[in-house]
């Protein structure tokens, strides 16, 4: 990887992480409101999804063929909508389920930086390997906890998801320092 390459990456994540770290801030202090916003940008986002799908059924070349793919992807997304739209709370026992998914994920996706720093035997190896491990652990965390009454556990998600992303941050500034 290039230090141009490291550059953007870097900012890449400062930007992602500076919006993990307000989206943990109102999850920490306006749980409630913040599990409507999104509740309510799923249902937009369903709707629209389920209306793309739709069109798309609709002037399908084969019209032969009664059912197809679209169908039902737009008949799933119609119901998800209307049942998010009518009970916001629903959603809200997935958001630590895809939060900690999204983190290990992205955790994953650093390892290069770790194989970069161990080959070229750096000094902040042992830092970036235990950044790296927290991150993984504030995503397991998240995911076994994605069962329990989140509304409870808001504050909690909350201050993971800022810890997160302040890990992710000075990992990502590490490897871009080091970066011949």
């Amino acid at each position: 990887m290039s230090k141009e390459e490291a550059t953007k990456t870097f900012w890449t994540t400062l930007v992602t992480s500076t919006l993990f770290v307000i989206f943990g801030i109102f999850l920490l202090f306006q749980p409630n409101t913040t599990l409507t916003i999104i509740s309510r940008i799923v249902t937009i986002i369903a709707t629209l999804i389920g209306i793309f799908g739709l069109y798309k059924y609709l002037t399908r070349d084969n019209k032969e063929k009664k059912i197809d793919v679209n169908i039902v992807y737009s008949l799933l997304a119609f119901i998800m909508a209307v049942v998010v739209f009518v009970s916001p709370n629903v959603i809200s026992g997935f958001i630590p389920m895809i939060l900690g998914l999204f983190m290990i994920v992205n955790s994953v996706f650093k390892v290069g930086y770790l194989k970069y720093l161990k080959k070229s035997k750096n000094r902040d190896f042992g830092v970036c390997v235990f950044t790296f491990t927290m991150m993984v652990i504030l995503g397991i965390l998240l995911i076994l906890n994605a069962l329990d009454n989140v509304l409870d556990m808001t504050e909690a998600i909350g201050i993971i998801i800022t810890f997160y992303s302040i890990l992710d941050v000075i990992i990502s500034y590490l490897f871009r320092n080091n970066v011949n």
